[in-house]
């Protein structure tokens, strides 16, 4: 067998699969809903791979030509775990029922037409991609909706979090779209190279793999369940008259002045509600109506005043900002940046330093 580099990159992805699969399973007990499908998504490739990678090894004959028609089976998984694992990792209630085995009611359906020749591997291969295209368009609507629900839901900034999914999901898209060219087009030429379709899909299968072990490196929550705790508000309840009570408006900026419960970086709507005594909707509805703000951004407009406090009553210079984030209720330094930049025209650090200024001129004046 000569070894070629499309080998080395098969059995980089066969070991790197099959080992974060390994970890996933291993640390099951502190592993988030959706995570386990991502262990279960990345199991399959690996054993995919390894199928492929023994087929291009081994010396042709009918047994291998016969077990590798199966291959196409394989591709109907890729889709339902993937959008199994944002659905799973997005919601802390989510429960993996009976009926939810119908996503992979493909896979005996694939299984029969290979086995009586039904349909050809070519086609089954071009269902594929259909297949894990709607998949990911499904993955990034429940990234949308979960976006737009934490906002009203939750004080919780999930930038870095959601930017890692859409980034899997954007990636897989990628790939797929690649691989479906490629079903017509074996090659590209760029300038005097010609590159093959499935050398790069298989390049870019690598970098995801590759990606998600990176994340979980420099995440330590990566395996948990993200923080969507909070009961979902119900759609059926009437918008609030627009001369409701300005008693409720003075209670909420009362307690919000004196409790200061903004200072919890993981305060959810309902605890502040029922700080207040009315449902979570009532509130949701009044900051929005009257404040024309979701609750995310409300709480952090707090958040946002109280860190100016901080720096413009700091008087040592070696007070650092993420002390004045952490302090602040904040739990993400690119959100802080970018709110106080929005709010006060300048970075945190750039306002400090403004202020400390500001103090040695009054001084020695």
């Amino acid at each position: 067998m000569n070894v070629s580099f499309i080998h080395i990159v098969h059995a980089l992805i066969i070991v790197q699969s099959l080992l974060f699969a390994f970890v996933v399973f291993v640390r099951r007990h502190e592993t988030g809903k959706g995570k386990k499908f991502l262990g279960i998504l990345l199991l399959v490739l690996g054993v995919h791979f390894l199928y492929n990678f023994l087929h291009t090894a081994l010396p042709a004959s009918p047994a291998i030509r016969y077990i590798i028609q199966f291959s196409p089976i394989f591709g109907y998984f890729y889709g339902p775990l993937l959008y199994l694992h944002i659905k799973g990792h997005l919601n802390a209630d989510f429960t993996f029922w009976k009926k939810q085995l119908l996503h992979f009611a493909p896979v005996p359906i694939v299984l029969f037409c290979i086995l009586f020749h039904i349909v050809d591997t070519d086609v089954l291969g071009k269902l594929i991609v259909l297949q894990i295209f709607v998949y990911t368009v499904l993955g990034f609507k429940e990234l949308k909706h979960y976006e737009q629900a934490i906002q009203q839901l939750s004080s919780i900034n999930n930038t870095g979090e959601l930017r890692w999914l859409r980034f899997l999901v954007l990636l897989t898209l990628l790939i797929i779209v690649i691989d479906g060219i490629q079903q017509y087009q074996r090659t590209i030429t760029i300038g005097s190279f010609t590159f093959k379709l499935e050398f790069i899909t298989q390049l870019l299968l690598l970098v995801l793999v590759n990606g998600i072990v990176f994340e979980a490196l420099k995440n330590p929550t990566f395996f948990k369940q993200l923080n969507t705790a909070n009961d979902p508000l119900p759609d059926d309840v009437e918008p609030l008259p627009g001369n409701y009570n300005p008693a409720l408006i003075t209670e909420l900026e009362m307690v919000m002045e004196q409790k200061k419960p903004y200072l919890n970086p993981a305060l959810p709507l309902n605890t502040l509600a029922a700080l207040l005594s009315i449902p979570p909707r009532r509130l949701s509805q009044l900051i929005n109506q009257h404040y024309n703000k979701n609750f995310s951004e409300y709480i952090n407009n707090y958040r946002i005043e109280y860190a100016r406090d901080i720096i413009l009553k700091n008087e040592d210079p070696g007070l650092t900002m993420m002390e004045v984030m952490y302090e602040a209720g904040f739990i993400s330094r690119s959100v802080f940046n970018t709110m106080f930049k929005h709010k006060f025209g300048q970075t945190p650090s750039a306002f400090k330093q403004v202020q400390l200024k500001n103090k040695k001129i009054s001084s020695k004046s």
